[in-house]
């Protein structure tokens, strides 16, 4: 079973349409139900994600459920996080750390929008959910302004001026800064990849 979170902001239509044309995708609006796989899409802001949780009593579901896997994209990977500089709310604190925002110099400039290379640490014990991605021809679609703070549970990175996170896998939780649905053919893979599990 697989779920996304309709925040009202979020980039819905684009996951849902991705996950349909994998056919993984149904629709269950019941959220008592234990559930495979629950999206939290990307677009918005961090206080506003947050605060849309709440009103939806999705936080302490996606807090006290150990029976999902949590995979937010994007915003909705950042707010998986205790904190960030983006606003005052609390995250859902899944994972340690505070995120901040992309430091900016004269060859990098905020939000990172467009395509750029990962690289993929392959002593992670979850870098299986990149298998079949071809690294040297591929990149993967960025739209943020805000970025993972470091972490031992590391998946992906990207050289933005520095190197930082943009996948972050522990368990039953994934953080994803990029697009999948957005990345063509090697974000679809992904996706499935992650659906497979």
């Amino acid at each position: 079973m697989i779920s996304i979170f309709k925040c009202n902001s979020s980039n819905i239509a684009s996951v849902q349409s991705s996950l349909k044309r994998l056919g993984l995708f149904e629709t269950d609006e019941d959220l008592t139900n234990r559930r495979k796989k629950f999206f939290l899409p990307g677009v918005s802001s961090f206080d506003s994600y947050v605060l849309s949780l709440n009103e939806n009593n999705v936080q302490s579901f996606l807090i006290n459920n150990k029976n999902i896997d949590i995979i937010g994209i994007c915003a909705g990977a950042q707010v998986l996080f205790e904190s960030s500089e983006e606003g005052k709310e609390a995250g859902l604190g899944l994972f340690p750390g505070r995120v901040k925002k992309i430091a900016t110099s004269s060859n990098i400039k905020v939000p990172h929008l467009g395509w750029n290379k990962i690289v993929l640490n392959k002593n992670h014990p979850m870098s299986h959910l990149f298998d079949g991605i071809d690294f040297e021809g591929k990149k993967f679609y960025f739209s943020h302004s805000y970025r993972f703070p470091d972490s031992e549970h590391a998946l992906a990175y990207v050289d933005y001026g520095e190197r930082f996170p943009v996948v972050i896998a522990k368990n039953n939780i994934i953080a994803i800064q990029f697009h999948p649905e957005k990345s063509y053919g090697q974000g679809l893979k992904f996706l499935k990849n992650i659906c497979d599990l």
